[in-house]
């Protein structure tokens, strides 16, 4: 499970470099396309084959082409159209320079999506082929209003031929189509069309295996593909997963996809589709524009990586180190996990931190050491069945977990962790939660591997959850990433930080950058849902998405939530699930504009993109992580 906030959410939701459909901004390169005719423009579209002599055409030849024209609407000329050439031109600026004899700089047509009293309305007309609709649509920067809006829907009723319907790119242009009495369609709702989506892209080989969800095949093999009609929880060493329900960028079983660098994607009735290759070894080749598979000879077992990750600790110290006196270069003691967010803590005031403290490095090397669970686990790891048999592995490894929350503490060592609670953080219910050695590595984040408890309320209930913590190390998923990114678990440490329990009303992840294309600089992507985030471990229900641009202020939403109960910390601890019967957005445009702005603010302080856990409670933001983002 990710540390207090594991963002697993499952849903057909983003394409890497369509998740947002294209449309030509100055901002942005375009592919380009073969001029198909000499005329600049057309006033209207009275059939098809007007609208494609005109037509650009994005992804060309796969799942997710899209053609589509630039459109001008000049207010000044009795909203006059021109259908333009856009093979021809480019962005809507070379046009209205070269045919308008106009002397436009990108400056000037800054004006053109701001000002309600422009006198062009600039926009894309797409044909959908997911939907089968036309759609037009406007930069989602354009600060769209009901006036502009119900002039371009009359203009271009019209004067094209066909039906079509606005499709919106910000929330703003919704709000402007429900005024206007506009019918629209959302990005979100296209993108549900879609029947595949690579979420983790590359080749790999391998034998098929299908089944409805992991628990039904036994000794999986690290050359295996594995083809499931749920999205796993978790997954051994394998060599590729293809799932009939989709799950995002930031789901368990893509985190663990992108450390074994093997493809992970969604494929629309994949084990009816791929079945006849079930059984066989096939070559799996997923790119962001599709995918193909086909028979190969047997592949031999991968070898073990030579290469070994640096994992750092340092178990001299031992003493309790409170979050206030954490900063960055700490994380030798206590993980990067508990150290960065002693420097936010330190470095930002008006940041939140939840106030809490760590437990070191040392103590789970004592503990370890002193009841000889090192020793046992050398022992296990020399059994040869052990090594080749996953099952075995799987069980070997919950029994080694269940030794360690079982064992009977040092007193003395867990009233040092009471006393502390007491004092610093009042006995009120704090999180207990992992911070180990072996995350937020160069090219292995770690993320989701380990055990959170939350809002424990007893002196009993501490120590057990400590023990939690540190058995974690053993959890199944944990120990599988490990071992194929060949990490030696000899170097393994763990640290326990205690957190303020916080009563998130609202819990999500946000990555201070497009993760799916560079290109676009000023976007940052945020997810949320309702309540406390440790339930989307299960990877069930549908997160609210969205892209933000730190560039034009505008929100765009891939997906809303259709999340049906949230959890909320339980008066004598823990969590109690509830159910929701709201219908609303998750985040407002005004919360989404305060997270991208302490993300940026993060961002700056550790010199790069981040990934933060990031929660409201009581109406105010807090920071619950903060990782580099590779």
């Amino acid at each position: 499970m990710r540390t207090y906030f594991l963002l697993i959410f499952s849903f057909s939701v983003v394409l890497l470099n369509a998740q947002i459909a294209r449309k030509p901004s100055a901002n942005y390169t375009t592919e380009k396309t073969d001029v198909k005719t000499s005329t600049s423009y057309l006033s209207e579209i009275k059939e098809y084959k007007d609208f494609y002599q005109l037509a650009r055409i994005y992804n060309k030849g796969t799942l997710h082409e899209i053609p589509h024209i630039l459109f001008a609407i000049d207010r000044n000329k009795k909203d006059e159209v021109y259908y333009i050439n856009t093979p021809l031109y480019e962005f809507h600026l070379h046009f209205l320079n070269e045919i308008l004899n106009r002397n436009y700089t990108p400056e000037d047509l800054k004006s053109y999506y701001k000002d309600e009293s422009r006198r062009f309305i600039l926009g894309t007309i797409s044909y959908q082929s997911l939907i089968k609709q036309f759609t037009y649509e406007f930069w989602e920067g354009d600060k769209l209003t009901s006036g502009i809006l119900a002039s371009a829907q009359q203009a271009i009723t019209n004067s094209f031929s066909a039906t079509i319907v606005l499709k919106t790119n910000a929330t703003q242009h919704e709000d402007a189509a429900r005024k206007a009495s506009v019918k629209y369609v959302t990005q979100e709702q296209i993108i549900k069309e879609y029947p595949y989506i690579p979420l983790n892209t590359g080749t790999t080989k391998g034998r098929i295996r299908i089944a409805d969800n992991i628990e039904e095949l036994t000794n999986i093999s690290e050359n295996d593909i594995l083809i499931l009609k749920e999205v796993p929880i978790s997954i051994p060493t394998v060599s590729g997963v293809i799932t009939e329900r989709a799950s995002t960028l930031l789901s368990h079983v893509n985190v663990l996809a992108r450390a074994m660098k093997i493809p992970s994607l969604y494929l629309k009735d994949a084990s009816q589709k791929l079945k006849p290759y079930e059984g066989k070894y096939v070559e799996l080749k997923a790119t962001n524009s599709g995918y193909t598979i086909h028979e190969t000879a047997e592949v031999a077992r991968k070898s073990t990586k030579k290469t070994r990750y640096s994992v750092k600790s340092d178990i001299r110290q031992s003493k309790l180190i409170p979050l206030s006196e954490m900063r960055e270069k700490d994380y030798i003691y206590c993980g990067a996990k508990a150290a960065n967010l002693g420097e936010i803590k330190a470095k930002m005031k008006n940041i939140i931190i939840p106030d809490g403290f760590s437990i070191p490095f040392a103590q789970y090397h004592t503990f370890m050491k002193q009841y000889g669970f090192y020793n046992q686990i050398r022992e296990m790891e020399k059994k040869p069945e052990f090594q080749s048999n996953v099952d075995i592995r799987k069980a070997e490894l919950e029994k080694l977990r269940a030794k360690i929350e079982n064992t009977v503490l040092d007193k003395t060592t867990s009233q040092l962790w009471v006393e502390q609670w007491k004092s610093q953080l009042h006995g009120k219910g704090v999180f207990v939660r992992s911070s180990s050695n072996a995350e937020d590595l160069k090219n292995f984040s770690g993320a989701g591997l380990f055990t959170t408890v939350p809002n424990v309320k007893t002196v009993s209930g501490l120590e057990e959850a400590v023990k939690k913590v540190w058995a974690s190390v053993y959890n199944f998923e944990a120990y599988e990433s490990r071992r194929y990114a060949n990490i030696p678990d000899s170097l393994v440490m763990m640290s326990v930080l205690i957190q303020h329990a916080a009563d998130s009303e609202i819990s999500g992840v946000m990555i201070t950058k497009d993760p799916y294309d560079a290109q676009r600089w000023d976007l940052i992507y945020i997810a949320a849902k309702r309540g406390i985030g440790i339930k989307v471990v299960e990877g069930k229900r549908i997160a609210e998405q969205v892209m933000y641009s730190e560039k034009t202020k505008a929100v765009q939403i891939i997906s809303y939530s259709e999340e049906n109960t949230e959890l909320r910390l339980a008066p004598e601890g823990g969590v109690n699930e509830i159910p929701l019967t709201e219908k609303t957005r998750v985040m407002s445009d005004e919360l989404i504009a305060k997270l991208a702005v302490q993300g940026r603010k993060i961002k700056q302080l550790f010199k790069g993109d981040m990934d933060i856990e990031w929660a409201v409670a009581d109406d105010k933001v807090i920071i619950l992580q903060a990782r580099p983002y590779k």
